[in-house]
C-alpha cells in the first residue's frame, strides 16, 4: 500500500507535545489461542498471581500523568462490544475511558485506529501510545512508562515521529541445530536470535494522526506496523527503546499465563 512520504506531509521536525498521553489499547481481535475463556475479551482475562486482568495490568505500567485511555473495540453490531464496555465499566483504570468501535470487521488496526482519530476519541494536541495489552511489561527495574516517554521525547527532538519498544533480542521457543558439512555439530534449546523484536508498543507524535487516516483510505491497509514503520525507517523518522527481553511476556496462550505467574514479582 502507499503510505504518505515525507514530501506529502511529514514535518522535517515535529513540533514536541507537552500534553499528557493518550494510552490506545486494541482491542478488537478474539484471542482464539487463549483458548475457552470466561469473559467476553481476550484484555479482560486475569493475570495469575497479580489478580488484575491484561487490560488494568497494562493501564498500571503506565504511571505517569494519563487523562484517557482509548479502547478499539469489536463493531458495536458485535455481541461481545456490550458486554466487554460493561465488564470495563466495573474496573478502576484512574481515567477517562473512550470506546471506539472498529468501522468493520475484521478491519485491521491501521483502519480500527483511523477511525479513533476521527471520531475524536484520540486527541489531536499530543502523543499517543498504542500498546497491545497482551503485550505484558514485568519485573522492569524503574519506572517503565518514565524512561518511554523519556526517551521518545529525545527522539521526537531529533526528528523522529514515533518510537518503537523492542526487546535487546528474541528467544525462539523451538530447538535449533548448528550443522556442519553433513551432520549436526550442536544443539541450542529455544535458541536467542539478537534480531530486535517490537513488542507491540509504539509511541506515535500527533502529527501522524492524519497520515494513519489517509493511510486507512488505502483498501490494501491492514496493521500501521506493516503500513507505517517501513516508511518511517528509510526516511530515518523511526526512533526505538529497548527493553529486556526478561521484562516482556507475550499473553497468548495458556503457558503464557502460567509463564506470567512464574515470573511476578508482585508489581507491573
Amino acid at each position: 500500500m502507499h503510505w504518505p512520504s515525507q514530501r506529502e506531509g511529514f514535518r522535517a521536525m515535529p513540533q514536541q507535545s507537552t500534553a499528557p498521553p493518550t494510552i490506545v489499547f486494541p482491542m478488537g481481535g478474539k484471542g482464539e489461542r487463549m483458548g475457552a475463556i470466561e469473559v467476553p475479551n481476550k484484555a479482560l482475562v486475569e493475570l495469575p498471581g497479580a489478580r488484575k486482568t491484561l487490560l488494568e495490568y497494562s493501564r498500571l505500567t503506565w504511571d505517569v500523568d494519563v487523562e484517557r485511555l482509548v479502547l478499539l473495540m469489536p463493531q458495536e453490531a458485535d455481541e461481545s462490544f456490550a458486554e466487554t464496555k460493561d465488564f470495563v465499566s466495573s474496573l478502576d483504570l484512574r481515567c477517562d475511558v473512550r470506546y471506539s468501535p472498529d468501522p468493520s470487521a475484521k478491519c485491521g488496526r491501521t483502519k480500527a485506529l483511523a477511525a479513533a482519530i476521527e471520531n475524536g476519541s484520540i486527541p489531536g494536541d499530543r502523543f499517543f501510545i498504542v500498546h497491545n495489552p497482551d503485550d505484558v511489561v514485568i519485573n522492569y527495574p524503574g519506572s517503565f512508562a518514565a524512561d518511554v516517554v523519556r526517551r521518545h521525547r529525545e527522539n521526537a527532538a531529533k526528528g523522529c515521529a514515533a518510537t518503537v519498544v523492542t526487546t535487546d533480542s528474541t528467544v525462539h521457543t523451538f530447538t535449533g541445530f548448528r550443522i556442519d558439512g553433513e551432520r549436526v555439530t550442536r544443539i541450542e534449546h529455544n535458541p536467542v536470535c539478537d534480531t530486535k523484536a517490537h513488542v507491540g508498543i509504539t509511541v506515535f507524535e500527533p502529527e501522524l494522526a492524519g497520515e494513519i487516516v489517509k493511510a486507512s483510505r488505502d483498501e490494501s491497509s491492514s496493521d500501521f506496523e506493516k503500513d507505517a514503520f517501513e516508511k518511517l525507517a528509510a526516511e530515518s523518522r523511526l526512533g526505538y527503546f529497548l527493553l529486556p527481553v526478561a521484562c516482556w511476556i507475550a499473553v497468548n496462550t495458556p503457558k503464557d499465563l502460567s509463564l506470567f505467574e512464574k515470573r511476578f514479582r508482585g508489581g507491573a
